[in-house]
């Protein structure tokens, strides 16, 4: 009898039961998949909402409903007033800093090392004054050169100048010529060609940059050509 009066008041408060039902929502507010639902109070009931909606039997009363994925939960009070359906959706976005949270860490971002400030300012007029000395020595090379081609014209005709005079003005010697002649001398016991560096060992008494000078005004007289090959350079007597 007993198991009967029971089964009369279950059928009884399911018929005034009313059906909570609604969908999970995401950041993109997408249906939310693998979501647990939690019927708090007065008497806690879990759905794990695979596809993101949850359904649940309750009688009317005051509910708190908390969905949980993760890290991320979210806790909504309802009220049932009335029997039927009720639909209830719930979003499951990320919970959002305060507004005095935002403006603490702006203000940890506003502040700057003084130190850094004076070594950025210390740069700036470091680059700014070496820009001006620069610049007021290019406008003093254009003033006195004129434009940049005519100051390389201008330099190469001074080098065309300037070397037949030096070359006129330098006066050879005797020991100089015979030097020379040297050179040549054993040039031609070598068929006409020999390296820099061997050319210098059959010069013992002359040093290396004697040799170098020697070279270069066998060369100016046509008698010679130097060939750089690798670190140094490859010597050729023209017949």
């Amino acid at each position: 009898m007993l198991k009967y009066f029971c089964f009369i008041l279950l059928l009884a408060s399911l018929s005034s039961a009313t059906v909570l039902h609604g969908t999970v929502y995401g950041s993109d507010l997408n249906p939310e998949q693998d979501v647990l639902i939690q019927l708090v109070e007065p008497i806690k009931q879990t759905y794990l909402a695979k596809n993101g909606t949850y359904r649940f039997d309750v009688l009317p009363g005051n509910y708190t409903l908390v969905a949980t994925k993760g890290l991320l939960e979210v806790e909504e009070t309802i009220i049932i007033q009335t029997e039927g359906e009720q639909v209830f959706d719930l979003f499951l976005i990320p919970t959002t800093f305060s507004e005095e949270e935002l403006w603490e860490e702006t203000n940890d971002d506003l502040v700057v090392d003084s130190s850094i400030l004076g070594y950025e300012s210390w740069r700036y007029w470091v680059t700014g004054i070496l820009l001006l000395i620069l610049f007021v020595r290019l406008i003093y090379l254009r003033k006195k050169y004129g434009p940049l081609p005519l100051f390389r014209l201008f330099g190469r005709r001074k080098k065309k100048v300037e070397l037949p005079l030096e070359t006129k003005s330098a006066p050879q010697n005797k020991d100089d010529t015979n030097s020379v002649e040297q050179v040549v001398e054993i040039l031609q016991q070598h068929d006409g060609r020999m390296t820099q560096k061997e050319l210098r060992r059959e010069l013992p008494a002359m040093s290396e940059a004697g040799v170098s000078l020697l070279l270069v005004e066998l060369e100016q007289q046509g008698k010679i050509t130097k060939i750089k090959q690798g670190r140094g350079n490859v010597v050729l007597l023209k017949k």
